[in-house]
């Protein structure tokens, strides 16, 4: 179930709350930290198709990625075979540069 950060907040116990609010007036540190730590998290799970023939990537060994666009966007793209990632590249990228 995912959910929004009004719900989210909604949920958070009292004292973890007062700890929140606390953390925020004092520059967030912590919970900047703490998203920090989930983005990052979140970029090094292995993706589970190929961005271009679909092929599922868990039970390979092997795989590529490519991260690209601008630092406040990345986007990231899994690949099965190099040929699928320079098809990627060759097609995708260079559009986006014209």
């Amino acid at each position: 179930m995912k959910l929004k950060i009004n719900e989210a907040i909604t949920c958070i116990e009292d004292e973890d709350l007062y700890k929140v609010q606390h953390d925020l007036k004092n520059g967030a540190l912590v919970l900047q930290k703490m998203i920090d730590d989930r983005i990052k998290t979140i970029e090094n799970q292995k993706r589970q198709f190929c961005a271009v023939c679909g092929n599922d990537l868990k039970g390979k060994e092997s795989t590529f990625t490519l991260m690209f666009g601008p630092d406040d966007f990345r986007r990231k793209g899994s690949f099965c075979e190099i040929d699928c990632l320079e098809y990627f590249v060759n097609t995708h990228i260079k559009q986006i540069k014209q």
